[in-house]
């Protein structure tokens, strides 16, 4: 476990003492998150949390999407502020912030092999579903429906710091288009994984380490972000999503046997 070794001064012996195979694990998922989320303007944490939670714990994992998550998702924003609706982000916050705390609280008594296979079962959920493409129709937006979505998201959030996919899975079944769905959930993901980090700081659930974590992983979720939006609208949609899929259910049928142990 990661965990072991996380406590790092940043020096360059102390750096070189460091690079153990968990942390050039954690390293690798911290570019493939930010490639995809660049790329897809979503799934950071999907992408990286499969991998993470084979060499940090589900807190750690929490915290650090969060953190990585505000950085990806704040460029985005500024990039696509003009399209920005205040209005519709509110109910999603306001539930946020409601189910944040529950979820920080079930966190506490949820054991590390549970949070894996959890997050496994949702990751083949999640994938089944999109290939699937099931035509149930046209969800309608009220405020109180989205703020119970924003509550869902915002204990899924604190859970795993998943908190985005699911108002970005509320959108995407509403039929909204590609830039009005992501100027919804992009600026409502970087409030919530705010309010998460500020929880978990506030309740003195951050494990020792994570943030050098954060400084270690960041240049390379900057680079693999700049990458991603380089090569946005360049790739087969449809080729680069089955892709992703696939990586995500690999990653998902990997985590479930956490949950015989």
């Amino acid at each position: 476990m990661l965990t072991a070794v996380a406590p790092i001064a940043l020096s360059m012996d102390a750096f070189r003492d460091a690079m153990t195979f968990d942390l050039a694990v954690f390293l690798v998922a911290c570019f493939l998150g930010s490639l995809v989320a660049g790329l897809a303007g979503f799934a950071f944490g999907l992408v990286a949390s499969g991998i993470w939670l084979h060499v940090i714990t589900p807190i750690q994992s929490a915290v650090l999407i969060a953190g990585f998550a505000c950085v990806i998702q704040s460029y985005a924003t500024w990039r696509m502020r003009h399209l920005v609706r205040w209005r519709a982000i509110a109910p999603f916050v306001i539930g946020g912030a409601i189910g944040i705390p529950i979820g920080a609280e079930i966190l506490r008594y949820v054991s590390q092999q549970t949070m894996r296979g959890i997050l496994g079962v949702f990751l083949i959920l999640f994938c089944i579903y999109f290939l699937a493409k099931p035509n149930l129709g046209r969800a309608k937006s009220y405020a109180l429906l989205d703020g119970s979505v924003g509550i869902i998201g915002g204990i899924v959030g604190a859970l795993t710091g998943l908190a985005g996919i699911v108002i970005n899975i509320w959108t995407t079944m509403q039929g909204l288009p590609k830039d009005e769905q992501r100027a919804v959930f992009q600026p409502s993901a970087v409030i919530l994984f705010v309010i998460t980090i500020l929880w978990f700081g506030g309740a003195g659930i951050i494990p020792a380490g994570t943030g050098n974590l954060f400084l270690l992983g960041l240049p390379l979720v900057l680079i693999g972000t700049q990458i991603g939006f380089k090569l946005y609208g360049h790739l087969d949609e449809v080729a680069f999503r089955r892709l992703v899929l696939a990586l995500l259910m690999v990653s998902g049928v990997t985590l479930v046997p956490s949950l015989l142990k």
